[in-house]
């Protein structure tokens, strides 16, 4: 049995601790939402009333089942959300509402028959907001469960339990202006929304990590910039078109970004010939950190994001990564600092990103990598072998200067 559900209750929880800008973060995850269903084809009207946010259609009719396929592949990736129910919106009075919630009852008790090969538990969750309804909550459920009692439904399936263990929670929350019944709820990734929070630029290789350092900011409500490093002709042009794939998925949670794309070979070569091998990748580090402050500077940009986690390799020792910030004018941003590799990777499955991110295409790093890295260089060390590099500011400055802007394609 698919019930008329005529509206869509989304919930928050992090929003909620904002006090008096609470306004301003409900305001910025609807115009979220709006984007996210912006090309589907399905037009819907937001409303907030009083810490809750909802949506019906403009006609107010029930959402075909197409119409909710749409939402289940869009809601998920709202950012500030934490779950949202297809719900039956009506009047806040007795006449409307205990039909309703006994037909939605008895079908939820039998979807539930159908699911489980297993007995389960249900209870029924009122809320009364509304304090001038004539019937206290707990007795409106158990009047409803009553009713029931004569119902085509195999009871030895199914049992009571009014805790939050339940198999089956049907709930009814009754307000001022309407009330909403629904049983089914789905998960959301929470967080604060996209664009609550200031730009970041991103370091994104064609890595596992930095998409997932990407999408743990977005979820903080960062709106992320991208920058990418190729060292073409010394790493293919497949290296780049990967970055451009990465980007384009992780769009889908947030909405239209810049790639900058910055070739360093000409420095790397320098280094290669001029430094003592060892330093290598922490100098190629070093020389991504200043460009990408560059490019930083230029958008008004605060805050770079790395994917990095400590000790995962020789560039991400504590001492190397204070080197490396160390030529950083902005705050560096880790996200996966304390991450391990299989969370990373279940992150990555999770958003989308790991086939993508699993194909060995070579990157800047690689390029004339050494056999034993430095695991803990100074910045003193660091800075003699830059030394050798008379022109190094200048070289960095013509990269970013040079720097290909890429315009991901809106996506869904």
């Amino acid at each position: 049995m698919n019930p008329q559900w005529n509206a869509i209750i989304l919930r928050y929880d992090e929003i909620g601790l904002k006090g008096n800008n609470r306004s301003h973060f409900e305001k910025v995850a609807e115009n979220n939402i709006r984007f996210l269903l912006k090309k589907t084809g399905l037009w819907v009207k937001m409303h907030r009333v009083r810490g809750r946010i909802w949506m019906n259609k403009f006609d107010e009719s029930a959402f075909t089942d197409a119409d909710l396929e749409i939402l289940h592949a869009t809601l998920p990736r709202a950012f500030g959300m934490v779950s949202y129910s297809p719900v039956r919106l009506c009047k806040p009075t007795v006449e409307e509402i205990f039909p309703i919630a006994r037909e939605l009852t008895i079908a939820a008790l039998r979807n539930a028959c159908a699911q489980y090969s297993r007995p389960f538990t249900f209870r029924l969750r009122a809320r009364r907001a509304n304090k001038k309804f004539p019937i206290l909550a707990r007795d409106l459920e158990q009047q409803i469960v009553e009713s029931i009692a004569e119902e085509n439904i195999d009871r030895s399936r199914c049992s009571i339990n009014l805790m939050d263990d339940a198999d089956l929670t049907i709930g009814i929350e009754i307000r001022d202006e309407f009330a909403f019944i629904w049983y089914d709820t789905y998960a959301a990734p929470g967080g604060l929304p996209v664009g609550s929070n200031d730009d970041v630029l991103v370091l994104l290789s064609g890595g596992i990590d930095s998409p997932v350092a990407a999408w743990k900011m977005m979820k903080r409500g960062c709106r992320c910039h991208f920058i990418t490093f190729d060292s073409y002709p010394y790493t293919p042009e497949t290296s780049v078109e990967k970055v451009k794939k990465l980007v384009c998925e992780l769009d889908r949670w947030q909405g239209r970004s810049q790639l900058f794309i910055c070739n360093i070979n000409e420095i790397q070569k320098k280094i290669r010939d001029v430094c003592t091998m060892k330093f290598r990748t922490v100098l190629y580090r070093r020389v991504m950190m200043r460009v990408a402050n560059h490019i930083a500077f230029k958008k008004r940009i605060l805050a770079l994001v790395t994917g990095e986690a400590v000790g995962q390799v020789a560039s991400q020792t504590i001492a190397n990564m204070n080197a490396i910030n160390a030529v950083s004018e902005r705050v560096v941003v880790r996200p996966l600092a304390g991450a391990d590799k299989l969370e990373t990777i279940q992150m990555a499955e999770k958003i989308g990103t790991f086939e993508i991110s699993k194909a060995q295409v070579p990157d800047s790093c690689t390029v004339f990598a050494p056999d034993s890295p430095c695991t803990r260089a100074s910045i003193r060390q660091l800075l003699d072998e830059e030394a050798k590099i008379p022109d190094l500011a200048e070289m960095i400055r013509d990269v970013a200067e040079s720097a290909i802007k890429f315009e991901i394609p809106e996506t869904v």
